[in-house]
């Protein structure tokens, strides 16, 4: 992959991404691609398990913990999940770290200035909800 992504928040933005986010569809799917738990957070969107993966990565020389963080390995990925993965960093790579919290707060019908009203909520049942309030206004 060899990419450099911002700093440790912007990390967690992405995985959220690559999570939860169908770039085909350009919005957020329920049924996450890894399993990675999330929930609403200061920052955003916070994961514990992505959170640990990072610190062992970091411990174990893998990733280097700077601004922008910067791999010193190589993954691979099944072809349709690297495709998908490769799509996600190529939309969002850019994005400041503080408009991908708004943008992701918004895909999951939340207004960015009231997110601390759902601290501690987990993001799968608020996209589960937004998917619901979706196609109820579509019928």
């Amino acid at each position: 992959m060899g990419y450099s992504i911002g700093g440790a928040p912007k990390l967690m933005k992405m995985m959220f991404l690559i999570e939860h986010y169908d770039p085909g569809k350009r919005e957020l799917v329920e049924r996450g691609l890894l399993g990675n738990a999330f929930f609403v957070h200061s920052q955003g969107v916070f994961s514990n398990d992505v959170m640990h993966c990072f610190n062992d990565l970091v411990s174990g020389g893998k990733i280097e913990n700077r601004f922008p963080l910067k791999a010193n390995t190589r993954t691979e990925f099944r072809e349709g999940n690297k495709e998908r993965i490769d799509n996600i960093i190529h939309e969002f790579k850019e994005v400041a770290n503080y408009n991908l919290e708004d943008a992701i707060l918004t895909m999951m019908g939340l207004d960015p200035y009231h997110k601390q009203e759902h601290y501690g909520t987990r993001v799968r049942e608020l996209i589960k909800e937004n998917l619901s309030e979706k196609k109820k206004k579509n019928n």
